[in-house]
């Protein structure tokens, strides 16, 4: 039973705080620092839209997504195996939240062509491509290697394609992003 967006939001934040609680980022700050900009970013979008930003990481950082059968993630997940209640979200909320978490089996090229189909995953993945773009979250104390800067490239692509779907146009595939 779906409460008010207000309330679903309100309820996002709790769960994605508790769920990310002891998890820091790579500049060694407080990983909450990074759902909260995400969500911050969607807000004109809705309550339902910054629910979903809220919690965009807990499924794929807090249920061991590799020992999930495909078959189990297609169906219905069963949301209580994270220790939360998802029951009072609008299914609009857990579809977005499915769409911007990398399934079982999938590269990560499939991964953006299904979350390019979501039009509020699609607003989150661009808004966490962002955040996580900016270079200047990596530690002071570390040099930014080939790692960083082919994952920097990975993002970019992505995001392309991603604002391109966003402004009506259909790209072909992001297959370079399989390589």
């Amino acid at each position: 039973m779906a409460t008010y967006p207000q309330h679903q939001l309100g309820l996002a934040i709790a769960i994605a705080a508790d769920a990310h609680k002891d998890d820091t980022c790579l500049a060694g700050e407080t990983y909450s620092l990074h759902w909260i900009k995400v969500m911050h970013d969607v807000r004109h979008h809705g309550h339902l839209v910054m629910a979903a930003a809220a919690m965009h990481d807990v499924f794929e950082d807090k249920l061991d997504l590799k020992n999930v059968q495909s078959d189990y993630w297609d169906a219905e997940i069963k949301f209580n195996d994270f220790g939360y209640d998802f029951s009072v979200f609008d299914p609009s909320v857990i579809e977005m939240v499915k769409s911007v978490t990398k399934a079982p089996g999938e590269t990560y090229g499939q991964f953006i062509m299904r979350c390019a189909k979501n039009p509020g995953g699609r607003k989150i993945k661009l808004a966490d491509l962002k955040h996580n773009s900016d270079l200047r979250r990596m530690p002071l104390h570390r040099d930014i290697g080939e790692k960083d800067l082919a994952r920097a490239r990975k993002y970019r692509i992505s995001t392309i394609y991603l604002n391109r779907v966003e402004r009506g146009e259909t790209p072909a595939s992001i297959a370079e992003l399989d390589k």
